[in-house]
């Protein structure tokens, strides 16, 4: 990764961060949606072996959007996120708990 992309990737980690933060305490779906897309724009800067938390934290983003919106597209694509994230790591590897956690929660919202 060169070092405007490295920096790029900084700084959109931390406007996601403050949007988050924010998001937290007005439940604005303005800022769910940039969220949303900043988070997009992150995976696509990722490698697939290092995507894992990447993917987690677009697909945590939209199933807040299909539960606020009532959006089930915004559902189906987080659980199409997280099962991605899940067969990042093998069966029995001690990093697949996270993702298995957040798959299976989302199976059980739809």
């Amino acid at each position: 990764m060169s070092p405007d992309e490295s920096q790029r990737q900084s700084l959109l980690l931390e406007l996601d961060d403050h949007l988050s933060e924010r998001f937290k305490r007005t439940g604005s779906t303005v800022d769910l949606e940039e969220i949303i897309s900043l988070r997009r724009a992150a995976l696509k800067r990722i490698p697939p072996p290092s995507r894992c938390r990447a993917l987690l934290n677009l697909a945590n983003a939209l199933h807040e959007q299909s539960q606020k919106q009532r959006m089930r597209d915004s559902l189906t694509e987080a659980i199409r996120l997280a099962r991605t994230a899940l067969n990042v790591y093998p069966p029995g590897h001690p990093n697949r708990a996270l993702p298995q956690n957040h798959f299976t929660s989302y199976v059980r919202t739809k």
